[in-house]
């Protein structure tokens, strides 16, 4: 898998904040934030109700917002020094918290969007619920130039297994996705942090070209906690 050399930052001992859609993310989260910032005191907020509100109605989306910026509050006075959100589908929570925060907000697939936009001109995006294709694809896109090609492919059958409770097979699922179109990109996206693990059987010949969102996101994290006084 393709990864950031990230610098552990011992010296930081505050608060980070996690906005979460799903229960899953929570620990790869915390353990993520924890082997680069071992000292941090790591919070999760999270609401399961959102992904299903916005699947059901996408016009709900700035209400998502509106209870991510009220978890983002109470952060705040938690002492929380960085939010980092954690969920895909509302990924334009940074841009809607501008101004209305006094932490900055880490979105989840903005660095990982910048490097495979740098490094590729033919990229697979993965998911496995159909509210994350949009933000990703657009975040994707909004970093590339116009004769970059992008194709999504949303496994939804993964996603069965994961409400199952059988993470083994949703993460094959998708390991069996990037076997099967390896050789048609430079670039495999696996939208959803939840998605990561698939990578775990994958064939070798294809992980160097398939990214994560969350090895980007807490290497920005980490930078930012460096830039704190």
């Amino acid at each position: 898998m393709n990864k950031p050399n990230t610098i552990a930052n011992s010296d930081f001992k505050g608060t980070i904040a996690v906005l979460n859609t799903v229960y899953q993310t929570v620990p790869m989260m915390k353990n993520s934030i924890l082997e680069y910032l071992p000292n941090a005191n790591v919070i999760n907020f999270v609401d399961d109700s959102i992904l299903p509100m916005i699947k059901e109605d996408p016009n709900t989306m700035e209400y998502s917002y509106e209870k991510f910026l009220m978890f983002a509050r109470i952060a705040e006075k938690q002492n929380a020094s960085i939010i980092i959100n954690a969920c895909s589908t509302v990924g334009g929570f940074k841009d809607y918290a501008k101004g209305k925060l006094s932490i900055p907000v880490v979105r989840i697939d903005e660095e990982v969007a910048k490097v495979i936009a740098k490094n590729s001109k033919r990229i697979a995006i993965l998911a496995t619920i159909p509210t994350t294709v949009i933000p990703s694809t657009e975040i994707i896109r909004s970093k590339l130039g116009k004769d970059a090609v992008v194709d999504t492919f949303l496994l939804d059958n993964a996603a069965a297994f994961n409400a199952k409770g059988d993470k083994m097979s949703h993460d094959k699922t998708i390991a069996h996705k990037i076997n099967t179109i390896g050789d048609e990109y430079d670039s495999i996206f696996l939208a959803q942090a939840s998605m990561a693990d698939g990578i775990i059987y994958a064939s070798p010949k294809y992980t160097d070209n398939v990214y994560t969102s969350i090895p980007y996101a807490i290497d920005e994290l980490v930078k930012l906690t460096l830039t704190l006084k």
